[in-house]
C-alpha cells in the first residue's frame, strides 16, 4: 500500500503511513477498488464502506486512557514461603503477613510512580507506563523490583523461616481498559507482555528477578543484568530471551565518541578556560528535549574539566524512589551539593566533621549542614531548628553551601554539574540560585540541564541568583550527516539507516533506539522506549491539548490550524502549547508534528 504523501510502500492492513502517519488508502473488499481514507462508499461498486475505512475522532472524547494501546511495564512479585507459613501460623497472623507485605509493595510501587493493578492471593501485578507513561517507566519498574527484595528480609521478624519474593517483569504494548461485568468493572491491561510477566514469575527462584530482553533493552545503560537466553514460556508462542536482575550499574557503559555539538563545546570550552584563568566563573543551562543529548554532553564536559585540571561535582534530580515525596527525592538528587568541598563516599557523619574542621563553616552552620546531610540535629539544638522559620532555614542553608562552594573553588577551579532540574522542588532552586551566585565570586562553573518543556529558571529564580550570568544553550536536533554518522555504528544497509535517520528527526537516543528496534520499525510500530517518551510528554499536557494531539494525528503528519479546529469543534484553539512543548512546529502553511514518527504513537493511544 503506497502513501500518496511520501510514497512509502506500507505492509498491508495498515491504516496509516509508516513513514508520515498519513492516512491511506483501503480496498473494497466486494471490488478490490482502492478508496481513500474517509470515503463513505467504494468508487469501484458503489458498496457502503465499512467502518473501518472512515478515518474518525470523536470531539467529545475527553482523552482519558480507555482503551489505549500503549507500552507498558508489568510487574509481577510473589511471595516464596507462604503456603508453608500460613500451614504452620494462626490465620490472624497470615492475614498480618499479607497486610504487610502489600503494604510494603503497594508503597515501593507508589513511590517509583507505578499503580496497582490488583492484588493476587500472595502476588501483586503493578504497571508502569498505565494510566499515565512518565518516559523512563521500565526503569521506574526494575528499580521498585530491586527495593522490594532488598525489603522483604525485614518482613520475616519473629516468623518460623524466611521470607523471599520473585519477581518477573516484562515490557510491551497492550491494551489498558475497563473490563468486567455490568456488576464490577476494573481498569487493567491485557496483552502479551502481562502473560510473559507472570511466566517470568513463574520460572525465577527464590530471591530472583527476571525480566523480558524489551526490559533489558531499555535499562542496561543503568542496570546490571545476567543472559539466561532463550526460554520457553508456557501460553506464550515463541521463545523469550530472558535476563535475571543483578543490581544497578556501578559505572556507566562505555559511550560512542561524542557526535556533533561542536559549537557547543567550543562555547563551553571557553566557559571553562576563563573560569580557570580568572577570578569567576558563570552558570549554564543545556536546554533540550527528551534524548536530544543533555546527559551525553554533560559527560563531556567533564571529562575536558578533569583534563583541564578542573575537580568536580555532580549531582542530578529524580522525579521517583525516595520516600518522602517529590521535595525529598529533589533535596536527594542535589546531593553533590554537599560534595562540593568533601569525597562523597565518606559517611555523613565523616562528611560532617571533615566540613566543620576545614574552617569553611561557622560552628552555627552546623545546623544547616546537617540538614544538608540529612542527619538528625541534636538533642541540644533540636528544638532550636524546628522552631526557626522556613525562610531562615532557607538562607542558612543557601549561605553554607555558597561557603562550601566558594571554599572549594579558592583551592581548584570547580565544575558543578546538575541533572534534570526540570524535576527540582522549591528548596532545590533555591540551593541552585546560591550556587549561582557564587560562581560570581569564585572560580566555578555550575551547568544544568532542563527539559525544553519544564524549564524552571524563570524571571523569579534569576531574580533570586542575584542577577549573576547565566548562559543558555538550546540543544538543536543533529544534522543529517552527524546522525548518518551515529546509525553506520549500528548497521551496515543504507537504505534502512537512511530511514531510522529520517524518522528520528535528529533525536540521538531516537535514533539508537529505531536502530535497535529493527524488527519494529519495519512492521511500522515504534520500539516501546519511544512510545513511552512521546506519550509521557502528553500525559502531562491538558486535556483539551491531549485531545487537540489525538486529532492532530487523525489529520496527518501536516495539516492545517483551521482543520484541526474544524475536527475539534472549537473555531479559537491555539497549538501554542504544544509548539512551545516541540509536539508540533509551524510550517509555511500550517503545521507538522516535530518528528516524522509522532503521529503514529498518538494514533495509537
Amino acid at each position: 500500500m503506497r502513501c500518496a504523501r511520501c510514497q512509502l510502500e506500507n505492509r498491508e492492513g495498515r491504516k496509516f503511513c509508516a513513514s508520515c502517519g498519513t492516512a491511506l488508502p483501503a480496498s473494497c473488499d466486494d471490488c478490490g477498488f482502492s478508496n481513500e481514507a474517509g470515503e463513505k462508499y467504494c468508487g469501484g461498486c458503489g458498496r457502503a464502506l465499512g467502518a473501518d475505512n472512515a478515518v474518525s475522532f470523536d470531539p467529545k472524547r475527553t482523552a482519558d486512557p480507555e482503551g489505549d494501546r500503549p507500552p507498558v511495564t508489568v510487574l509481577f512479585c510473589d511471595l516464596v514461603g507462604y503456603t508453608k507459613l500460613s500451614s504452620v501460623l494462626d490465620p490472624e497472623d497470615v492475614h498480618t503477613l499479607l497486610e504487610r507485605f502489600f503494604t510494603l509493595v503497594d508503597t515501593i510501587v507508589d513511590r517509583f510512580g507505578g499503580t496497582i493493578d490488583k492484588h493476587i492471593g500472595d502476588a501483586v501485578m503493578a504497571l508502569f507506563g498505565a494510566p499515565q507513561a512518565r518516559g523512563n517507566d521500565a526503569e521506574r519498574a526494575v528499580r521498585a523490583a530491586l527495593e522490594i527484595q532488598a525489603s522483604i528480609p525485614a518482613l520475616a521478624s519473629g516468623l518460623p523461616s524466611e521470607l523471599a519474593v520473585h519477581i518477573g517483569v516484562a515490557t510491551g504494548e497492550v491494551i489498558a481498559s475497563s473490563v468486567g461485568s455490568q456488576h464490577h468493572r476494573g481498569y487493567t491491561v491485557t496483552g502479551e507482555a502481562a502473560n510473559v510477566a507472570a511466566r517470568l514469575l513463574e520460572k525465577a527462584i527464590s530471591g530472583e528477578t527476571l525480566v523480558s530482553d524489551a526490559v533489558y533493552q531499555a535499562t542496561s545503560h543503568v542496570i546490571s543484568y545476567e543472559p539466561l537466553g532463550s526460554l520457553a514460556l508456557k501460553g506464550v508462542g515463541h521463545p523469550v530471551e530472558a535476563w535475571r536482575l543483578t543490581g544497578t550499574r556501578s559505572s556507566a557503559p562505555e559511550a560512542h565518541a561524542l557526535v556533533g555539538r561542536r559549537s557547543e563545546l567550543g562555547q563551553v570550552r571557553a566557559m571553562l578556560d576563563a573560569c580557570i584563568n580568572s577570578s569567576n566563573g558563570t552558570a549554564l543551562l543545556i536546554r533540550g528535549e527528551a534524548g536530544i543529548g543533555k546527559t551525553r554532553l554533560m559527560d563531556e564536559l567533564q571529562a575536558i574539566a578533569a583534563a583541564s585540571g578542573m575537580s568536580s561535582t555532580a549531582g542530578f534530580v529524580l522525579d521517583f524512589g525516595t520516600c518522602a515525596g517529590s521535595r525529598r527525592s529533589a533535596h536527594r538528587g542535589s546531593a553533590g551539593f554537599w560534595g562540593l568541598a568533601l569525597r562523597r563516599r565518606r559517611l555523613p557523619n565523616r562528611r560532617f566533621t571533615v566540613a566543620m574542621q576545614d574552617g569553611l563553616l561557622q560552628a552555627d552552620d552546623a545546623l544547616y549542614l546537617r540538614d544538608l546531610l540529612e542527619m538528625p540535629q541534636p538533642e541540644a539544638t533540636q528544638k532550636l531548628y524546628q522552631a526557626m522559620d522556613a525562610a531562615a532555614r532557607t538562607y542558612g542553608k543557601e549561605r553554607v553551601v555558597a561557603a562550601l562552594v566558594k571554599g572549594s573553588a579558592d583551592k581548584r577551579p570547580l565544575l558543578v554539574t546538575i541533572e534534570d532540574i526540570h524535576w527540582a522542588d522549591p528548596g532545590t532552586l533555591s540551593l541552585l540560585a546560591a550556587v549561582t551566585r557564587a560562581t560570581g565570586i569564585s572560580r566555578t562553573v555550575l551547568i544544568m540541564t532542563t527539559r525544553l518543556e519544564g524549564d524552571p529558571l524563570d524571571a523569579h529564580w534569576r531574580s533570586l541568583a542575584g542577577g549573576a550570568s547565566v548562559v543558555t544553550i538550546d540543544l538543536s536536533p543533529l544534522s543529517p550527516v552527524d546522525a548518518q554518522s551515529i546509525a553506520r555504528h549500528f548497521i551496515d544497509v543504507e537504505a534502512f539507516a537512511d530511514q531510522c535517520v529520517e524518522r528520528a528527526g535528529g533525536n540521538p537516543l531516537f535514533l539508537e533506539q529505531l536502530l535497535r528496534g529493527a524488527r519494529d520499525l519495519t512492521d511500522g510500530r515504534l520500539p516501546a522506549s519511544i512510545q513511552s517518551v512521546v506519550l509521557a510528554r502528553t500525559d502531562l499536557l491538558s486535556v483539551q491539548d491531549r485531545r487537540a494531539i489525538q486529532a492532530a494525528s487523525v489529520l496527518g503528519q501536516r495539516f492545517t490550524l483551521p482543520d484541526l479546529r474544524a475536527l475539534l469543534q472549537e473555531p479559537h484553539y491555539g497549538c501554542d502549547t504544544l509548539v512551545r512543548n516541540v509536539l508540533l512546529r509551524p510550517t509555511r502553511d500550517g503545521m507538522q508534528f516535530a518528528h516524522a514518527w509522532c503521529a503514529t504513537a498518538y494514533t495509537a493511544r
